[in-house]
Protein backbone atom coordinates (compact mmCIF):
# COMPACT_ATOMS: atom_id res chain seq x y z
CA UNK A 1 0.00 0.00 0.00
CA UNK A 2 1.33 3.16 -0.94
CA UNK A 3 1.43 6.05 2.22
CA UNK A 4 -1.12 8.46 0.09
CA UNK A 5 -4.00 7.14 -1.73
CA UNK A 6 -6.15 8.84 -3.93
CA UNK A 7 -9.45 7.83 -4.39
CA UNK A 8 -10.55 6.70 -8.12
CA UNK A 9 -13.06 8.93 -10.07
CA UNK A 10 -16.22 7.06 -10.37
CA UNK A 11 -17.32 10.42 -11.98
CA UNK A 12 -18.88 11.66 -8.44
CA UNK A 13 -19.46 15.17 -8.23
CA UNK A 14 -18.30 17.30 -5.33
CA UNK A 15 -20.29 17.36 -1.86
CA UNK A 16 -23.53 18.72 -1.34
CA UNK A 17 -24.76 17.52 1.89
CA UNK A 18 -28.55 18.22 3.39
CA UNK A 19 -27.12 18.85 6.77
CA UNK A 20 -26.59 21.46 8.71
CA UNK A 21 -24.96 20.05 11.40
CA UNK A 22 -23.29 16.96 12.77
CA UNK A 23 -26.21 16.26 14.88
CA UNK A 24 -28.45 16.89 11.86
CA UNK A 25 -26.63 14.31 9.73
CA UNK A 26 -26.46 11.69 12.64
CA UNK A 27 -29.84 11.94 13.35
CA UNK A 28 -31.30 11.03 9.91
CA UNK A 29 -28.72 7.88 9.60
CA UNK A 30 -30.84 4.88 9.93
CA UNK A 31 -27.55 2.47 10.44
CA UNK A 32 -23.92 3.11 11.55
CA UNK A 33 -22.86 2.68 7.43
CA UNK A 34 -25.40 4.80 6.57
CA UNK A 35 -24.32 7.67 9.48
CA UNK A 36 -21.09 7.14 7.95
CA UNK A 37 -22.07 8.00 4.25
CA UNK A 38 -23.58 11.12 5.93
CA UNK A 39 -21.14 12.74 7.95
CA UNK A 40 -18.65 11.74 5.07
CA UNK A 41 -20.23 14.10 2.75
CA UNK A 42 -20.96 16.33 5.31
CA UNK A 43 -17.33 16.58 6.36
CA UNK A 44 -16.18 16.86 3.23
CA UNK A 45 -18.82 19.90 1.73
CA UNK A 46 -17.27 21.06 4.91
CA UNK A 47 -13.34 21.18 3.42
CA UNK A 48 -12.28 19.24 6.56
CA UNK A 49 -10.42 15.99 7.22
CA UNK A 50 -11.59 13.06 9.21
CA UNK A 51 -11.11 9.59 10.67
CA UNK A 52 -13.31 6.71 11.12
CA UNK A 53 -12.74 7.07 14.75
CA UNK A 54 -14.75 10.71 14.22
CA UNK A 55 -17.70 9.11 12.31
CA UNK A 56 -18.32 6.54 15.14
CA UNK A 57 -17.45 9.55 18.20
CA UNK A 58 -19.83 11.49 16.45
CA UNK A 59 -22.74 8.96 16.09
CA UNK A 60 -22.43 7.71 19.74
CA UNK A 61 -22.30 11.05 21.10
CA UNK A 62 -25.22 12.13 18.98
CA UNK A 63 -27.53 9.01 19.28
CA UNK A 64 -26.75 7.54 22.57
CA UNK A 65 -28.38 3.89 22.68
CA UNK A 66 -30.64 4.77 19.67
CA UNK A 67 -28.32 3.58 17.65
CA UNK A 68 -25.94 0.77 17.52
CA UNK A 69 -22.42 1.62 16.31
CA UNK A 70 -19.36 -0.95 15.94
CA UNK A 71 -16.04 0.62 15.39
CA UNK A 72 -15.19 -2.41 12.66
CA UNK A 73 -17.83 -2.15 10.72
CA UNK A 74 -17.96 1.54 10.60
CA UNK A 75 -14.36 1.79 9.96
CA UNK A 76 -14.78 -1.07 7.29
CA UNK A 77 -17.93 1.02 5.81
CA UNK A 78 -15.80 4.33 5.13
CA UNK A 79 -12.88 2.57 3.76
CA UNK A 80 -15.28 0.67 1.29
CA UNK A 81 -17.03 4.16 -0.20
CA UNK A 82 -13.68 5.68 -0.35
CA UNK A 83 -12.15 2.19 -2.69
CA UNK A 84 -15.25 2.18 -4.34
CA UNK A 85 -14.63 5.90 -5.85
CA UNK A 86 -18.43 6.63 -4.86
CA UNK A 87 -17.18 9.05 -2.38
CA UNK A 88 -17.58 12.62 -3.01
CA UNK A 89 -15.46 15.39 -4.02
CA UNK A 90 -13.96 18.30 -2.19
CA UNK A 91 -13.81 21.68 -4.02
CA UNK A 92 -10.27 22.35 -4.51
CA UNK A 93 -10.90 26.41 -3.83
CA UNK A 94 -10.27 27.45 -7.20
CA UNK A 95 -13.63 26.74 -8.75
CA UNK A 96 -12.40 22.73 -9.59
CA UNK A 97 -12.73 19.35 -7.79
CA UNK A 98 -10.28 17.19 -5.94
CA UNK A 99 -10.89 13.34 -5.27
CA UNK A 100 -10.50 12.67 -1.56
CA UNK A 101 -7.05 11.31 -0.45
CA UNK A 102 -6.02 9.08 2.83
CA UNK A 103 -2.66 8.34 4.65
CA UNK A 104 -2.00 6.09 7.02
CA UNK A 105 -0.88 7.63 10.48
CA UNK A 106 0.29 6.38 13.37
CA UNK A 107 -1.11 7.29 17.33
CA UNK A 108 1.47 8.15 19.48
CA UNK A 109 -0.60 9.24 22.78
CA UNK A 110 -0.82 7.77 25.80
CA UNK A 111 -3.58 9.17 27.45
CA UNK A 112 -5.96 7.51 25.20
CA UNK A 113 -7.96 3.80 24.69
CA UNK A 114 -6.48 3.25 21.10
CA UNK A 115 -3.19 1.69 21.96
CA UNK A 116 0.06 3.49 21.04
CA UNK A 117 1.15 3.53 17.57
CA UNK A 118 -1.73 2.39 16.24
CA UNK A 119 -2.06 3.42 12.52
CA UNK A 120 -4.90 4.87 11.30
CA UNK A 121 -6.45 5.98 7.94
CA UNK A 122 -7.11 9.76 8.25
CA UNK A 123 -8.92 11.24 5.09
CA UNK A 124 -9.12 14.88 3.65
CA UNK A 125 -8.75 16.93 0.58
CA UNK A 126 -4.77 16.84 0.00
CA UNK A 127 -1.70 15.36 1.83
CA UNK A 128 -0.80 18.32 3.75
CA UNK A 129 -3.87 19.00 5.49
CA UNK A 130 -4.07 15.22 6.11
CA UNK A 131 -0.38 15.66 7.37
CA UNK A 132 -1.50 18.69 9.82
CA UNK A 133 -4.57 17.17 11.18
CA UNK A 134 -5.01 16.41 15.08
CA UNK A 135 -6.47 12.83 14.21
CA UNK A 136 -6.32 11.49 17.83
CA UNK A 137 -9.62 11.48 19.75
CA UNK A 138 -10.49 8.90 22.86
CA UNK A 139 -13.66 7.36 21.21
CA UNK A 140 -16.34 6.54 24.11
CA UNK A 141 -17.13 2.90 24.50
CA UNK A 142 -20.07 1.56 22.98
CA UNK A 143 -23.58 2.34 25.30
CA UNK A 144 -24.15 -1.54 26.91
CA UNK A 145 -27.09 -3.45 24.76
CA UNK A 146 -30.30 -5.47 25.89
CA UNK A 147 -28.47 -9.32 26.03
CA UNK A 148 -32.46 -11.01 25.30
CA UNK A 149 -32.81 -12.37 28.89
CA UNK A 150 -33.61 -8.42 31.24
CA UNK A 151 -30.55 -7.69 31.45
CA UNK A 152 -27.33 -5.64 29.26
CA UNK A 153 -24.12 -6.85 27.99
CA UNK A 154 -21.44 -4.93 26.20
CA UNK A 155 -21.42 -5.26 22.46
CA UNK A 156 -18.34 -6.63 22.21
CA UNK A 157 -19.67 -10.19 24.24
CA UNK A 158 -22.95 -9.43 22.44
CA UNK A 159 -21.51 -10.12 18.77
CA UNK A 160 -18.97 -12.79 20.29
CA UNK A 161 -21.46 -14.73 22.26
CA UNK A 162 -24.33 -13.99 19.66
CA UNK A 163 -26.76 -16.77 18.74
CA UNK A 164 -26.35 -17.22 14.55
CA UNK A 165 -29.18 -16.42 12.70
CA UNK A 166 -31.39 -15.15 15.61
CA UNK A 167 -33.32 -12.02 14.67
CA UNK A 168 -33.51 -8.70 16.71
CA UNK A 169 -36.30 -8.92 19.39
CA UNK A 170 -38.60 -6.18 18.03
CA UNK A 171 -38.63 -3.88 15.01
CA UNK A 172 -36.06 -1.00 15.71
CA UNK A 173 -34.47 -2.92 18.43
CA UNK A 174 -30.88 -3.31 18.59
CA UNK A 175 -29.45 -5.31 15.60
CA UNK A 176 -27.44 -7.15 18.34
CA UNK A 177 -28.98 -10.53 18.63
CA UNK A 178 -30.09 -12.18 21.97
CA UNK A 179 -27.03 -14.15 23.78
CA UNK A 180 -27.02 -16.59 26.39
CA UNK A 181 -26.12 -14.41 30.13
CA UNK A 182 -22.16 -15.17 30.17
CA UNK A 183 -21.42 -11.69 31.99
CA UNK A 184 -18.91 -9.65 30.28
CA UNK A 185 -16.27 -12.52 30.17
CA UNK A 186 -14.36 -12.48 26.75
CA UNK A 187 -13.84 -15.88 25.03
CA UNK A 188 -11.95 -16.87 22.13
CA UNK A 189 -14.12 -19.62 20.45
CA UNK A 190 -11.43 -19.77 17.55
CA UNK A 191 -11.42 -17.94 14.15
CA UNK A 192 -8.79 -17.85 11.62
CA UNK A 193 -6.54 -15.24 11.28
CA UNK A 194 -4.98 -13.85 7.96
CA UNK A 195 -1.24 -13.25 8.38
CA UNK A 196 0.13 -13.41 11.77
CA UNK A 197 -1.25 -11.12 14.47
CA UNK A 198 1.01 -9.21 16.84
CA UNK A 199 1.90 -7.80 19.94
CA UNK A 200 2.91 -4.68 21.29
CA UNK A 201 4.23 -2.28 23.75
CA UNK A 202 2.07 -0.48 25.97
CA UNK A 203 1.94 2.49 27.20
CA UNK A 204 3.11 1.25 30.68
CA UNK A 205 5.97 -0.92 29.05
CA UNK A 206 4.45 -3.95 29.38
CA UNK A 207 3.83 -6.17 26.07
CA UNK A 208 0.36 -6.76 25.09
CA UNK A 209 -0.49 -10.01 23.46
CA UNK A 210 -4.15 -9.40 22.30
CA UNK A 211 -7.34 -11.18 21.70
CA UNK A 212 -6.80 -11.85 17.72
CA UNK A 213 -3.67 -13.74 18.61
CA UNK A 214 -5.42 -16.03 21.22
CA UNK A 215 -8.45 -16.38 18.48
CA UNK A 216 -6.00 -17.82 16.32
CA UNK A 217 -4.61 -20.32 18.61
CA UNK A 218 -7.84 -20.78 19.91
CA UNK A 219 -8.73 -21.98 16.03
CA UNK A 220 -5.42 -24.29 16.27
CA UNK A 221 -6.05 -26.06 19.20
CA UNK A 222 -10.03 -26.51 18.82
CA UNK A 223 -10.29 -25.22 22.25
CA UNK A 224 -11.76 -21.62 23.14
CA UNK A 225 -9.44 -19.47 25.15
CA UNK A 226 -11.47 -17.66 28.06
CA UNK A 227 -10.88 -14.17 30.03
CA UNK A 228 -9.99 -14.47 33.50
CA UNK A 229 -8.38 -18.26 32.95
CA UNK A 230 -4.55 -19.10 33.76
CA UNK A 231 -2.31 -19.83 30.55
CA UNK A 232 1.09 -20.64 30.86
CA UNK A 233 3.96 -19.10 29.75
CA UNK A 234 7.87 -20.13 29.24
CA UNK A 235 10.49 -17.66 28.34
CA UNK A 236 14.21 -18.84 27.38
CA UNK A 237 16.14 -15.76 26.49
CA UNK A 238 14.03 -13.58 24.71
CA UNK A 239 11.79 -16.74 23.08
CA UNK A 240 8.70 -16.41 24.52
CA UNK A 241 5.48 -18.87 24.50
CA UNK A 242 2.31 -19.12 25.89
CA UNK A 243 0.37 -22.25 25.99
CA UNK A 244 -3.10 -22.89 27.24
CA UNK A 245 -1.87 -26.17 29.19
CA UNK A 246 0.81 -26.87 31.80
CA UNK A 247 4.36 -27.02 30.47
CA UNK A 248 7.75 -27.98 32.31
CA UNK A 249 9.58 -24.41 33.34
CA UNK A 250 5.97 -22.60 33.19
CA UNK A 251 4.96 -19.67 35.18
CA UNK A 252 1.23 -18.69 34.92
CA UNK A 253 -0.01 -16.03 33.45
CA UNK A 254 -3.88 -14.30 32.98
CA UNK A 255 -5.58 -12.34 30.49
CA UNK A 256 -7.87 -9.89 31.20
CA UNK A 257 -10.97 -11.23 31.32
CA UNK A 258 -13.29 -8.37 29.59
CA UNK A 259 -10.87 -8.11 26.51
CA UNK A 260 -8.96 -11.58 26.65
CA UNK A 261 -5.45 -9.08 26.48
CA UNK A 262 -2.57 -10.53 28.39
CA UNK A 263 0.27 -8.44 29.41
CA UNK A 264 3.93 -9.44 30.07
CA UNK A 265 7.01 -8.05 31.14
CA UNK A 266 8.83 -7.56 28.17
CA UNK A 267 12.33 -5.92 28.93
CA UNK A 268 13.31 -2.61 27.51
CA UNK A 269 11.64 -1.65 24.91
CA UNK A 270 9.92 1.93 23.51
CA UNK A 271 6.28 2.32 23.71
CA UNK A 272 4.63 0.97 20.09
CA UNK A 273 7.34 -1.37 19.26
CA UNK A 274 5.51 -4.38 17.80
CA UNK A 275 6.12 -7.95 17.50
CA UNK A 276 4.98 -10.70 15.38
CA UNK A 277 2.83 -13.05 17.21
CA UNK A 278 3.36 -17.11 14.99
CA UNK A 279 0.60 -19.40 16.13
CA UNK A 280 1.67 -23.10 16.66
CA UNK A 281 -0.70 -26.49 16.89
CA UNK A 282 -0.30 -26.12 20.56
CA UNK A 283 1.09 -22.52 21.36
CA UNK A 284 1.31 -19.38 20.24
CA UNK A 285 5.38 -17.53 20.54
CA UNK A 286 6.85 -14.79 20.25
CA UNK A 287 10.73 -13.44 19.95
CA UNK A 288 11.41 -10.28 21.80
CA UNK A 289 14.78 -10.51 19.79
CA UNK A 290 13.01 -9.34 16.79
CA UNK A 291 10.70 -6.40 16.74
CA UNK A 292 8.79 -5.78 13.59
Amino acid sequence: MSTLQTSIDSGVNAATSPFQSIQGAADAAQDAAEGARFLTEFWIEQGVCFTSGHVVHALREARGKGLMVNQRPTGQAVQDYFESGQMPSYEDGYGGESRPERKLRATTRTDIRTPVGTEVFVYGPDEVSIDLFEFELDIASAPDVSDGQGGTVSPAAALLNATPNTAPNAPGASPIPAVQPSGTVAVAHGKMVPGNPYASIHADGRLCIPRIAFEALAFETGDPITGGETLNVVLNGTDLKVYPEAQTGSFPAVPTSDRLRLHLTAGNYPVGTKFEVKIATDHLSVDLNDPS
